[in-house]
């Protein structure tokens, strides 16, 4: 996948671990929230996402 967005000019950025992580938690307190409460099944959907290692 990440070929396919090179080739096509999108800028690709790779996140370290700690990153991955900072972001991860400021998710769980914005877009995860917002989708869980919106969208039925949102936050199941959500924990779902989340068990794909």
């Amino acid at each position: 996948m990440v070929s396919t967005f090179k080739k096509n000019n999108v800028e690709v950025i790779t996140l370290t671990n700690e990153q991955a992580d900072a972001w991860r938690a400021v998710a769980q307190k914005t877009s995860y929230k917002l989708f869980a409460d919106k969208v039925p099944g949102g936050k199941e959907l959500i924990e779902k996402a989340l068990s794909v290692k």
